[in-house]
């Protein structure tokens, strides 16, 4: 039997955060610190343009670069990189993609949607903000 579509959203062995930053009252920030600080027993990696380690982790500027299979995609990033990053995610082969920051652009987010679509990827926004289960591994 094979698992619920929403399984790699609500309970992900494999995350990827675009935007993951050090930069302190950042959201990347604070979703890759919570992710580590957490129980989240998954492989973590993260994703940004300007820095090869981010919490102590070394990291990559595309979620294309990470060589295993990734179940989320968080993405906190400015809105600008937003289509490609969701396309890239859908390149890669990414299970479902969260936005950890609502956007105001409706232009942005119907392309965005647009994209997810075509990849066949559940895409979920902050004000549909799911609560992920980092401690089940069923």
């Amino acid at each position: 039997m094979r698992p619920h579509y929403l399984t790699p959203l609500f309970s992900p062995r494999t995350v990827a955060v675009v935007g993951a930053s050090d930069r302190p009252g950042s959201i990347g920030q604070a979703v890759f610190a919570n992710l580590l600080a957490g129980s989240f027993q998954g492989k973590l990696f993260p994703v940004n343009l300007n820095h090869k380690v981010v919490g102590g982790i070394p990291a990559v500027s595309s979620v294309r670069q990470i060589e295993e299979p990734i179940d989320l995609a968080v993405v906190a990033t400015a809105i600008r990189s937003l289509p490609g990053i969701v396309k890239d995610c859908g390149k890669k082969g990414v299970k479902a993609v969260l936005l950890a920051k609502e956007f105001r652009y409706a232009r942005c987010r119907a392309s965005s949607r647009i994209a997810a679509r075509r990849a066949s990827r559940p895409c979920c926004w902050p004000r549909s903000f799911p609560t992920a289960n980092s401690w089940s591994r069923s």
